[in-house]
């Protein structure tokens, strides 16, 4: 059986990595900001 490129294993890994930090920094994240300014924004339209 072939082995893939070690180049191509290291780039899926890459992206893979980047996916899981990103994620993590989502969750980890203050989401009240993003919150309160939602509610503001539907408050102003519904006037």
């Amino acid at each position: 059986m072939k082995r893939k490129p070690d180049s191509m294993v290291a780039i899926v890994f890459l992206f893979c990595l980047g996916l899981a930090a990103t994620g993590f920094a989502s969750i980890l994240s203050d989401d009240e900001p993003r919150i309160a300014q939602l509610k503001t924004v539907q408050t102003l339209a519904e006037n």
